[in-house]
Parts: structure tokens; sequence; C-alpha cells
């Protein structure tokens, strides 16, 4: 009996350029950030941008709630889900999770005879500690639990993320993290895995007299199978503009989204990002709209939540 294993690690890849079964780590976990081509590594006070610099969790005012929900390609669906515990003399305690689920595999003999199916999935649990070195200066460190099974087979892994976030002026930040660098636990079927280690340098400025609030970020810095020039052309622009005080629309562009994954025969959009915000007094929504090549599309959407 065949065990269609190579289809699941097909999902795997959701639809982006996975090459492990942890890299659904890798993907911004945010609607608003994923608007934003990944670069609100520098926006603080929101708990669902805090996935890629854990420093931010410290900049958030109040105790919060966030909620997302990402819908992929085929019957994959992805959550995450983040929250403040509280603050203590050594620092804030926060924690969150991501979980994916592949949907249901059928068994398939010779003949193509179905007999049975199996389910696959990958969850992380995490927990962060930030605080605050000065007045406009945070820090902030997580610990990562990570899970990756398919029918029988499984295998975990542990990494650690660290982040800095400056307040340069009220209008511009400046921030830098290191994501996921650590090591396989057990391995999956006897294969050895690594884990998709990140290193991201951004800012963010707000400009004066307009609503609009510009991103960049240097991403995919650790990334060996380019040189440093190549690393530094991986970059992410997003531009955030207010209409009022409850609406914003954003829009982004990622260059190594589209180098990476865009067909050779029709690039599309691929890379080209956008999304929505609705800011009210106890909640916030996003939308996030990331258009991969042709057809593939992902659409996330974000709660963020007062308690």
């Amino acid at each position: 009996m065949i065990k269609i294993i190579l289809i699941c690690f097909i999902a795997n890849l959701q639809i982006s350029y996975s090459q492990s079964p942890f890299d659904f780590i890798d993907f911004e976990q945010s609607a608003r950030d994923a608007a934003l081509a990944g670069a609100g590594i520098g926006i603080e006070g929101d708990l669902g941008m805090a996935s890629l610099n854990p420093a931010l969790f410290h900049t958030v005012d109040e105790k919060k709630l966030s909620l997302t929900f990402l819908k992929n390609i085929a019957d994959i669906n992805s959550g995450y889900a983040s929250y403040i515990i509280g603050d203590y003399k050594f620092g804030r305690i926060s924690t969150s999770a991501i979980y994916n689920n592949y949907g249901s595999f059928d068994y398939r003999d010779e003949d193509g005879n179905t007999n049975g199916s199996f389910g696959a999935s990958n969850i992380a649990l995490v927990g962060h500690l930030s605080g605050e070195l000065d007045s406009n200066f945070y820090y902030g460190i997580s610990l990562k639990f990570i899970y990756s099974g398919i029918e029988n087979y499984s295998t975990t892994a542990a990494a650690i993320d660290a982040g800095l976030f400056y307040r340069l002026n009220p209008n511009s930040n400046l921030a830098f993290s290191i994501r996921n660098a650590g090591t396989q636990i057990t391995k999956f079927n006897g294969e050895s895995n690594t884990l998709p280690l990140d290193i991201r340098l951004g800012a963010n400025h707000q400009l004066k007299g307009l609503p609009v609030l510009v991103n960049f970020s240097f991403h995919h810095l650790a990334n060996e199978e380019q040189t440093i020039l190549e690393r530094f052309g991986n970059i992410s622009i997003g531009g955030e503009v207010s209409f009022g005080k409850y609406i914003k629309a954003r829009v982004g562009y990622n260059t190594y989204l589209r180098r990476e994954i865009a067909s050779d025969f029709n690039p599309g959009t691929a890379g080209i990002s956008a999304g929505l915000g609705i800011v009210l007094e106890k909640l916030n929504f996003d939308y996030g709209f990331v258009n991969y090549s042709g057809g593939a599309n992902q659409h996330r959407f974000t709660m963020n939540i007062d308690i």
C-alpha cells in the first residue's frame, strides 16, 4: 500500500518556498503585516505584529488578545493566537500559538483504490518575555516548541527568537530581530531537517502632515543559498494610509517572494499584497491579501481585542 506522504509535503509548501516541515513558522502571522508584505517589524502598539519581533509585545499598552485565521489553498487552514499574560518585575510575559491543518488524505493502493485516510498538521507553542532597556528602547525573547506530523510520523524542534525595538523619535522607529534559531529534537522518519533561521532589520516613518505610515524591512538575511549582496536584495516595502480614525488601507511589495515563487511563464502580480483595517474602541479588525502566482492567493483575517 502506498502512503501518499509526498502530497502532504507539497501541501506544507503553503504555496511558498518551503523546504522543511518547520517552515510554517517563517510566515507573517498578522493580517496587517501580510498586507504590508512583511515590512511591519517596527510597528508598535499592535499585538499581532509581535510575531515578527518579540520586543513589540512591550509596546502594547493594554492587555489584549490577537486572533488570526488564514485561508490557504486547497483545504489548508491556519490559525494564530497571541495573548499578553501580564507584567512582572522581570518583564512582560506573553504567549502565542500557531496551528496548521492540512485536511484529510486518502491511502491508495497501486490500482488507485481508496483504503482509509490520514491527516497532517503543524503546531508551535511560544512563550515570550519582553522588557524596557531605556525609555524608548525595548527587547524581547521568545522560546518555541514546534511539532509537525503526518499520519503516524512526526518531528519536533525547539527555537529561540530575539528582537530589539527603538523609538528614534515620535515619527520614526527602528527594529531588529533574529527568528527561529534552534534545532530539531526528534527526527521525521529518521530524516534531519533544519529550521528557517531568519534575520530581519527594518524601520518605519509616519510622514509629517500626511496620514501615511511607510514601512521598510530587509529579511531572510540568514539565507545561506544567497551571497551577502543578494540577501540585502530581500526587501519588503509597505504603506498604510489612514482615512479618518477608523479606516486604514494598506499595500506592500516583497521582492523575495516575487523572485522565489513567481511563475516564469505568468508572474502576474506575485509578491504584491494589500489589505484593510477597521479600528474600533475595543476591537481592531484587519484583512490581508497576498498574491503568489496565477490563482494562488492567501487571505488572512485578524482581530485584536482589548480584554
